[in-house]
């Protein structure tokens, strides 16, 4: 398969690494490379595993070689700024996706949005954001998102106003759900927050869910951002919890 549909390799490979098995996934990305050495969906899939499995460095060196023979690859850019996210290097993944934004897919206006306002620079995530909202107004995501920027300013009238908009939509019931229970928690009514998982979560997710939203409380503005925007914590919250 390798030799005759490298394509289709990379493919299977996708399956592996959805399911968590990211060794095979990592293994048959490499047997398409071998097949195909120009395949660059190849390259990029390798490489995004290859940080999942905690070789970051290798993997922004695959990727940088990706961009020099294509400057404007999308997806060797995005894959090279989570990386960069994931690094807490939120300035460098701005640097990086600024450039390809102005004319780009309402996906694209979306990730940069979110380094601007984790950069607490809101009226140009907010912007951005709108403009993802004009082009899609189906997108509930990109309204949520909204909403949680008007929350981390303590502003949690608008904020439900705007989830109010994606709850309307079908398609934004389950996740306007959370978005709610979000913006309840950061005013810090965890009690109604948690009512909007009953019946969703079990013993045990709620119980994480509890914690999340307890730790809110414990965070500066930059670090409740992260937390909104890319569910990350402090690696010293528990004690600051204590």
């Amino acid at each position: 398969m390798a030799a005759n549909n490298p394509e289709g390799l990379v493919r299977v490979g996708e399956g592996f690494e959805k399911s968590g098995n990211l060794r095979s996934a990592l293994n048959l990305y490499g047997q398409a490379m071998s097949a195909a050495p120009s395949l660059t969906k190849a390259q990029i899939a390798y490489a995004r595993v290859t940080a999942k499995l905690g070789n970051s460095d290798r993997a922004l060196a695959m990727l940088d070689a990706v961009l020099m023979e294509n400057a404007g690859n999308i997806s060797a850019l995005h894959e090279k700024a989570d990386i960069l996210i994931g690094q807490g290097l939120y300035r460098a993944a701005l640097d990086l996706l600024s450039p390809v934004t102005g004319a780009s897919s309402p996906e694209q206006f979306f990730r940069t949005a979110k380094l601007h306002l984790l950069l607490n620079e809101v009226e140009e995530g907010r912007a951005l954001l709108a403009a993802a909202i004009d082009k899609t107004p189906h997108n509930s995501r990109y309204i949520e998102n909204l909403a949680f920027s008007y929350a981390l300013a303590g502003d949690f009238k608008t904020a439900i106003a705007l989830v109010q908009q994606a709850l309307d939509k079908p398609e934004g019931k389950e996740s306007g759900r959370y978005a709610l229970a979000l913006i309840y928690a950061l005013s810090g009514q965890i009690n109604q927050a948690l009512e909007f998982h009953l019946g969703i979560l079990n013993q045990s997710e709620m119980a994480n869910q509890r914690l999340f939203y307890r730790a809110l409380k414990y965070l500066t503005n930059a670090e409740k951002a992260e937390a909104v925007f890319y569910r990350r914590l402090p690696a010293n919250i528990y004690d600051r919890m204590k």
